[in-house]
């Protein structure tokens, strides 16, 4: 008689990182999120284990405007979205190790001005474990993309400043 009760031990051992991640899921739904997510990106956020990082991309419109644009190139399959989240996480480890090191950091956009690129290219060097001495291509790239969506935004907003700011680290980087 001992042997289902191992059984349903077993399988409920088994079903608990399931569980777990779907009491998760649905608790990040009651968080909030940047409005500048779509609709695919919030549901990549819910998936997203919950943790700092996770927090950091939610909160961040920039890395939320990141997603939305990756995904738009994508196709829509699972291993898009994981990349999509991936990414963004990229971001969010990127950002929290930006805060690590200078307090006044509070959002990605505050990395884009010129004087911020040697904490900008030191986070990403923490932010990777230090595995590197000169920033890898997808870094670069991914900063520049996120500089193009900042650019974009701050002219939409008539935000010149921001948008010089964001262009002059961008030519830099």
């Amino acid at each position: 008689t001992s042997e289902p009760s191992v059984n349903q031990n077993q399988n409920s051992a088994q079903n608990l990182p399931k569980r777990r991640t779907r009491v998760q899921a649905a608790a990040s739904r009651l968080l909030p999120i940047s409005s500048s997510a779509s609709e695919g990106v919030s549901e990549i956020l819910h998936r997203m284990n919950q943790d700092n990082v996770s927090y950091e991309v939610k909160s961040d419109w920039l890395i939320c405007k990141y997603g939305n644009k990756l995904l738009e190139n994508q196709d829509g399959n699972q291993r898009s979205y994981e990349y999509v989240s991936q990414k963004l996480r990229e971001l969010g480890r990127l950002l929290l190790a930006a805060k690590s090191l200078d307090s006044e950091v509070q959002t990605l956009q505050d990395l884009l001005a010129p004087g911020q690129l040697s904490l900008a290219l030191s986070a990403a060097r923490k932010a990777a474990g230090y595995r590197w001495t000169r920033p890898p291509l997808s870094v670069r790239t991914t900063l520049k993309t996120v500089c193009d969506i900042a650019i974009g935004e701050s002219l939409l907003d008539g935000d010149w400043e921001a948008a010089a700011r964001t262009t002059d680290f961008y030519h830099l980087l």
